[in-house]
């Protein structure tokens, strides 16, 4: 949820500064979403497991990202229930 919800502030930003012309689908936006999502949850489990390592990180985050555009781009965008339901 927390993807879908940057991605939709994300999508917001860049079609105010006239970067998106159109409406984004929820699967593009969810994965727009990604990166920063997937950072910003890796950075707890990070500081508590790898001791703030920055490679830990870094690593984490790419991974989480991966992971969570692989929902994205997998899952039906039609059945909301579905993408949701696998996001972790």
């Amino acid at each position: 949820n927390v993807s879908h919800d940057l991605g939709g502030a994300m999508e917001s930003g860049a079609r105010r500064a006239g970067i998106v012309k159109k409406p984004l689908s929820p699967a593009v936006a969810g994965c727009l979403g990604a990166l920063p999502a997937g950072l910003l949850s890796e950075l707890g489990k990070s500081y508590v497991f790898s001791d703030g390592s920055l490679l830990g990180l870094a690593i984490g985050g790419v991974a989480q990202t991966i992971q969570l555009v692989d929902i994205f781009t997998n899952s039906k965008p039609d059945d909301e229930e579905e993408v949701y339901a696998t996001v972790p």
